[in-house]
């Protein structure tokens, strides 16, 4: 556990972190992976979970709106691109920004808690990524009538999903205060995947 917590709290290596305790590079990685899938199989389901009624739905609106008045709003989404370490198969994994990665998709609630990730090679965009997750999949049988998940211009228009209008020198002043609100509901994810970069600096290291 203590070599877990020093290696996704510190922006170095593996091999670092198995320095700082005395113990082989290999070890490490054993004793890092087993803490990961104890906490993907037995702690994440607990709170990595979509509402189960329409009473936790409203919830969720009802705290979105308290934001700024942007109404409807029960979710919101983003992709940001994580560093690695190059795979020694690495055809694929860089980004846009010519480093390895993966590009994680969250999708955040009003408090920025994460509801559901999903993640694919760098080389995809948000788009990919969303069309490729088991929410983007199953959007529509999801998220409640009336109700919408805010993202940005890289995501598609949906009955689902909300984007910002195009900025043009013909935006009318609705247009203008529509994306105002929108960014700043939408806001939520960027601070929640800023959040969880500052708590495990390994994922920063960029």
């Amino acid at each position: 556990m203590a070599v877990t917590l020093h290696y996704f709290a510190h922006s170095g290596n593996v091999a670092q972190s198995a320095k700082m305790f005395g113990m082989g590079k290999a070890s490490a990685i054993r004793y890092i992976w087993q803490v990961i899938r104890v906490v993907e199989k037995c702690i994440e389901p607990m709170f990595v979970k979509l509402p189960h009624c329409e009473e936790e739905w409203k919830d969720l609106c009802n705290g979105f709106q308290k934001i700024c008045g942007f109404p409807s709003t029960c979710l919101a989404v983003d992709g940001s691109l994580f560093e690695i370490e190059r795979p020694h198969d690495y055809e694929g994994w860089y980004c846009r920004k010519l480093y390895p990665a993966l590009n994680v998709q969250l999708v955040v609630d009003y408090r920025g808690a994460v509801r559901s990730y999903n993640f694919r090679a760098g080389s995809a965009n948000d788009k990919a990524v969303f069309n490729y997750s088991e929410f983007g999949r199953n959007i529509k049988t999801i998220i409640p009538n009336g109700m919408f998940v805010v993202a940005d211009a890289g995501y598609k228009l949906s009955q689902q999903i909300l984007i910002p209008y195009p900025i043009t020198d013909e935006m009318v002043p609705d247009e203008s205060l529509f994306n105002y609100l929108h960014s700043r509901t939408r806001i939520t994810v960027e601070r929640a995947i800023g959040m969880i970069k500052t708590r495990f600096r390994i994922l920063s290291s960029r």
